[in-house]
């Protein structure tokens, strides 16, 4: 009943004036105390419309982020594992032996899908990690998303990678021997980051502004 009064006083309030008696006046005039609450409800009516929206927006936001995260990844992998074939299949090449581009298509799939339940999950780790860190250091400093997230790719890839040997005693990615696939691999973090840092910048749109 409040309620409905209080949209009632609404409709009511700004209705054109009508020449009347002091006594009708008297009669018609809404009391006061409506008028306040018809005001406040309309205040906190907007002021929920305005908490559903940043609501929505940030909902939103940390979806893109996710998503981001998730694409960056998959970029990732399938890079490192594209490196990992070719460097490998270079060093046989080196050695003589003769590969031709279909053996080196089913060589890439093959490890696709050889390597993505173990060094996926690596990486998928690694980068979540990686990102994180970086994220709490561009909070304090103010430091470009572009400029943050692409190093703390690179410093994923390097950090798992120095924690394989301790652990495996060997290096589990065989590329990663050689110099250039070790550089190989640290560039897929590298793109991963930058993958990362557009989505963000993509997020940082479409949030809450204010």
């Amino acid at each position: 009943m409040a309620l409905a009064h209080s949209i009632y006083c609404c409709e009511n309030y700004n209705a054109e004036p009508v020449t009347t008696t002091a006594d009708e006046t008297a009669t018609h005039a809404p009391p006061l105390k409506a008028v306040l609450g018809c005001k406040h409800f309309a205040q906190r009516e907007s002021c929920d419309i305005v908490a559903s929206m940043k609501k929505e927006k940030t909902a939103i936001r940390k979806s893109m982020v996710f998503l981001s995260y998730l694409v960056a990844v998959v970029v990732a992998f399938l890079l490192s594992s594209i490196i990992h074939t070719q460097v490998v299949l270079s060093g046989l090449t080196e050695l003589g032996v003769q590969i031709g581009w279909q053996d080196r298509l089913a060589a890439t799939g093959r490890d696709i899908a050889g390597l993505l339940p173990g060094y996926g999950t690596v990486i998928a780790i690694g980068l979540a990690i990686g990102f994180l860190v970086m994220g709490l250091l561009r909070r304090f400093t103010g430091l470009p998303a572009a400029v943050v997230y692409p190093v703390g790719g690179v410093i994923a890839y390097l950090a798992f990678f120095a924690a394989m040997h301790p652990i495996f005693h060997v290096s589990l990615i065989a590329s990663t021997r050689d110099t250039w696939g070790l550089l190989g691999q640290c560039l897929a973090g590298l793109v991963a980051g930058f993958v990362f840092a557009y989505g963000c910048r993509r997020a940082v749109k479409e949030g809450p502004s204010g």
